[in-house]
C-alpha cells in the first residue's frame, strides 16, 4: 500500500520541453498522511540523478473521487493521473 501512495502521490509535470538545453522542472504534489522525509528524499533523488529542478507543492487531501469499491477497495491510478 505504501508503495501505491508513493506512485499515487507524486505528480509530474515537465515544462519547457521546447528547448532541449532549457532546465527541465519537476513539481511533485504530495497527499496530506505522507511523510514529507521521504518527499524531500524524492526530491533529492530527482534532482541528483536527473539533474532537473524540482518543486514540492503543499500537502492536499486526496481526493474522494480517486477511491472506488467495486471489486475491492483502492484508489484507481487513471483517476489520479487525470487530476
Amino acid at each position: 500500500m505504501k508503495n501505491l501512495i508513493i506512485i499515487l502521490s507524486i505528480v509530474i509535470i515537465t515544462v519547457g520541453c521546447s528547448n532541449i538545453n532549457q532546465p527541465k522542472t519537476i513539481a511533485i504534489q504530495p497527499f496530506k498522511g505522507f511523510p514529507k522525509e521521504l518527499t524531500n528524499t524524492i526530491k533529492l533523488a530527482i534532482e541528483n540523478y536527473y539533474n532537473f529542478n524540482t518543486i514540492v507543492y503543499p500537502d492536499i487531501k486526496i481526493p474522494k473521487e480517486f477511491y472506488t469499491a467495486i471489486k475491492t477497495p483502492r484508489y484507481r491510478a487513471d483517476s489520479i493521473f487525470v487530476f
